[in-house]
């Protein structure tokens, strides 16, 4: 490519107009701090307001009647509207007019001022304004759906007189409003081919018969559609009807400042999605002023994020000077607002806006299903806010109750004003803390005495420029938690016992043996079906290497006996990453206090279902779970029983697909969630079993073993040595601020010193080693220390006890006596080498008179 001097030059131009280009709009936010409220159920009702129909559209054969304006001017209110006998696109449409002369409490009947007999073209709602002392009006005449020409009407007396068109392919929206530099503005939008776009009309200076110029508001990607406008000083606010939801879902209003009077609408770029933060329903809004310097928006509020329903109208005002919405108010919500007759385009709900100031009020006039024609009056004070939120006054939705020894938590009733609400708590005795002004309703006062009594009330304010402040509640009292911690005295989980700690537990189904983790031990004697898996809730639990359990969307049982106070896992495997896994649980965080401490399967992040119930009790319990065999399983699908019996279900749905990842593991999932507590006769079937064989189960009865895959019965393990173990009562409610001391009372077995485990064990033990424990907790924070368990004992059974009756004396001796030179391998050849001889006699006579008297034995 060859670049000529006249190429440069002509680059060089292009460069300078585009650096040199200004623009004279900018996208305006209406509300601050994010999105404006948009829950119709938490917003008050308009205060001092009266309701007026202007029009019953059962008064006459006029069924459709829509787009209302209001002005007041010389004692008398004028109010014209688009009527129709059918419907919104019946051809015989025509422009009526009734007037008021008490300040809008009772109307005229309403008489045609622009109607096209020929049929050739329709009239339709139009929009009022005064100038010299007159009044006029702007009604469009509309040719097919295709385009429309505004035309100006004048008001002489009572009698409407066409002047002329002033402006093609516009529809006025809103009454005009005179700007600073002369200039009338009226917002619409343009119409032509069908097509319509946001646009305003500006007059030339004050003669306003003669045309208006059409401006545009191009920068909206996705066209616009109705506009109004506010006016500050050469600044001219473009409030927009928006089709276009954003990303997340909301519409928002269009809102764009022309910064030259409204002749320019560019602000340099295309918009996609309005950056207003004020969301509304899909259809027609009302922005104007007050004489106060406060201004307002009269809009659909979205009914539960429906951007189509119409059935709540509200009005936003913004504070004097500013240009921001801060306060939301309902005008109508919901009530009569179907059709009564029917028709094209006979929506229900309350719209179409349109709104003045007369004699120190507001009118705000609208239709209901675009069949009547509705009026709201309410005084100009009210928009000054002196009225707080509601309810008035305001009490605790959740009484003031202690959330510990040290605080106590309380929540005031959700308190409603269209300013937004702040929420101050006073503590009027015991020498609590007040609140100071807060947005949230919940206050948890802190630093506060154990076992006190403290006294709380509660009130409101709305965040207008008045503050206005509800009533104090009724004052309530909570008292805090007491220091002690229960049970007092301690108490015994599994009293001292000598096991056996090996490192394999057997699956008697299938061989999938598990390796016992971390100190946790199997106790031969204190199951509920003889012996039990002993874990202790901080790390023990039992591998089941190589065994990844039931898959895929598989039916499925699981069941086991517990012993617990706490929740914790019982069973689990699946892959925790995609969350696509099985966690057999008792638990405590799902429903409502009464629902909690029941089995529970938990399938991902958020996705569980539970059985109502509360096995936390230090009792045995059965416990299963049943996935019956289905297309599409869900945690709602399974089936949950205690002690044999189906229990009541609370869920949040979630599709099961287990996959392979964690292996099966008894007693945590995922190296958390740790089971603190005894469980015996782990079952996995890859059926579902029947209601009555869960009953049979928690019998203690047989059942078939078809699907049986894996079974624990945790009886006893091997590779192992003998130990003495025992564990407390978890202390609570402070469960981990709990410390533990296992104190020994006999010669065998050292003292625990304090820890945090309510477990403990001794390795290491000999034959004829006796031992006897005590138990108590102390709660550090609170400077408490509950009193001593009642003393347990067990013991080595001694070798030279022959005859088992827990000690040495004179039978067994004769025992010895009568095997005496004997070199058989019996239990009297005590060193077991050569013969029974005074080597074996010497060992003997180490334990002579050995007994288990001084024990604590049950």
């Amino acid at each position: 490519m060859n670049i000529t001097s006249t190429n440069i030059i002509k680059l060089s131009i292009l460069v300078l107009c585009l650096t040199t280009t200004s623009y004279a709009a900018y996208e305006l936010a209406l509300w601050s701090g994010g999105d404006a409220p948009a829950n119709h159920t938490a917003t008050a009702f308009l205060p001092n307001s009266i309701e007026v129909r202007i029009h019953d559209v059962d008064s006459d054969t006029w069924r459709y009647n829509m787009g209302p304006a209001i002005i007041g001017h010389n004692g008398t209110m004028h109010c014209i509207w688009k009527s129709t006998p059918g419907d919104e696109t019946s051809n015989n449409a025509v422009t009526r007019y009734s007037f008021s002369t008490n300040n809008g409490l009772t109307w005229s009947i309403p008489a045609i001022i622009a109607q096209d007999a020929s049929g050739a073209s329709k009239y339709g709602h139009g929009t009022l304004f005064i100038q010299n002392n007159c009044v006029y009006a702007f009604i469009p005449r509309e040719v097919g759906m295709q385009y429309a020409e505004t035309e100006l009407f004048q008001l002489n007396g009572v009698a409407w007189s066409r002047i002329g068109l002033i402006c093609q392919n516009f529809y006025p929206q809103e009454n005009p409003k005179l700007m600073p530099n002369g200039n009338w503005i009226c917002g619409g939008f343009e119409m032509q081919s069908g097509t319509t776009y946001s646009a305003v009309i500006i007059s030339q200076a004050s003669n306003i018969s003669n045309s208006w110029t059409l401006r545009r508001v191009e920068a909206y990607l996705h066209r616009g559609f109705e506009t109004s406008t506010w006016i500050d000083g050469t600044e001219v606010t473009a409030c927009t009807r928006q089709w276009k939801k954003g990303l997340d879902g909301v519409l928002r209003m269009g809102s764009l400042v022309s910064t030259d009077s409204g002749n320019s609408w560019n602000p340099g770029y295309i918009i996609n999605y309005p950056a207003s933060n004020f969301p509304f329903v899909d259809a027609h809004i009302y922005a104007d002023h007050m004489s106060n310097g406060k201004r307002y928006i009269v809009y659909n509020m979205p009914v539960n994020g429906v951007y189509n329903n119409r059935k709540v109208l509200a009005i936003a005002f913004a504070e004097s000077g500013s240009r921001v919405l801060s306060s939301i108010y309902k005008i109508r919500d919901h009530g009569d607002t179907e059709p009564h007759y029917t028709g094209i385009a006979k929506d229900p709900g309350w719209m179409q806006a349109n709104g003045c100031e007369y004699n120190g009020n507001i009118y705000i006039a609208y239709v209901r299903a675009k069949e009547d024609v509705e009026l709201t009056i309410f005084p100009l004070q009210s928009a000054e806010d002196i009225v707080p939120p509601l309810p008035n006054p305001i009490s605790f939705s959740i009484l003031p109750h202690a959330a510990g020894m040290n605080s106590i938590s309380m929540t005031a009733e959700t308190a409603i004003d269209g300013s937004g609400v702040e929420y101050y708590f006073e503590c009027t005795a015991g020498g609590g803390h007040d609140s100071s002004w807060q947005d949230s309703s919940v206050y948890e006062d802190s630093g506060l005495i154990p076992d006190t009594q403290y006294t709380y009330r509660v009130k409101a304010r709305d965040k207008s420029a008045a503050q206005n402040e509800t009533a104090f509640s009724s004052p309530a009292s909570a008292t805090t938690d007491s220091n002690n911690i229960f049970p007092d005295p301690a108490q015994w989980l599994v009293p001292p016992h000598i096991s056996s700690m090996g490192t394999t537990t057997i699956d008697s189904a299938n061989g999938h043996d598990g390796t016992l983790e971390n100190g946790a031990v199997i106790n031969e004697t204190t199951g509920e079906i003889d012996g039990s898996a002993q874990l202790d809730g901080i790390n023990d639990h039992i591998n089941i290497p190589d065994y990844n359990g039931i898959l895929a969307k598989g039916a499925r049982t699981c069941s086991a006996w517990v012993k617990t106070s706490q929740a914790g896992t019982i069973l689990s495997w699946g892959d925790p990453i995609t969350g696509n896994n099985w966690r057999f649980t008792i638990q405590d965080s799902f429903g409502l206090v009464g629902q909690k401490g029941g089995p529970c399967i938990k399938v991902g992040a958020a996705g569980y279902s539970a059985g109502i119930a509360d096995v936390r009790d230090n009792n045995w319990h059965h416990v299963a779970a049943v996935l019956p065999s289905v297309l599409t399983p869900y945690t709602t699908h399974i089936n949950y029983y205690v002690d044999g019996i189906k229990k009541t279900l609370i869920a949040s749905p979630a599709a099961i697909n287990t996959a392979s990842g964690h292996n099966v593991k008894i007693g945590t999932y995922n190296n958390a969630d740790y089971f603190n507590g005894l469980i015996d006769d782990i079952r996995i079937y890859n059926r579902s079993l029947s209601d009555a064989e869960i009953v049979t189960l928690a019998a203690k009865g047989a059942v078939s073993s078809t699907g049986l895959v894996a079974h624990w019965m945790l009886d006893n393990s091997i590779n192992g040595i003998t130990i003495v173990s025992m564990n407390a009562v978890g202390g609570t409610p402070y469960t981990s601020e709990i410390e533990y001391y296992f104190e020994s009372l006999a010669e065998n077995g050292p003292d625990s010193g304090w820890q945090i485990s309510p477990y403990f064990e001794i390795r290491d033990v000999l034959p004829c080693d006796k031992f006897t424990y005590r138990v108590r907790m102390r709660f550090l924070p609170g400077n408490y220390t509950t009193q001593w368990s009642i003393p347990k004992s067990d013991y080595v059974p001694c070798d030279s006890d022959f005859d088992k009756d827990d000690d040495v004396d004179e039978m067994d001796l004769m025992y010895f006596t009568d095997s005496w030179l004997s070199s058989d391998l019996i239990p009297q050849n005590l060193d077991q080498q050569g013969n029974i001889d005074f080597l074996d006699f010497a060992l003997f006579s180490e334990v002579w008179l050995w007994n288990t008297d001084d024990l604590f034995l049950d």
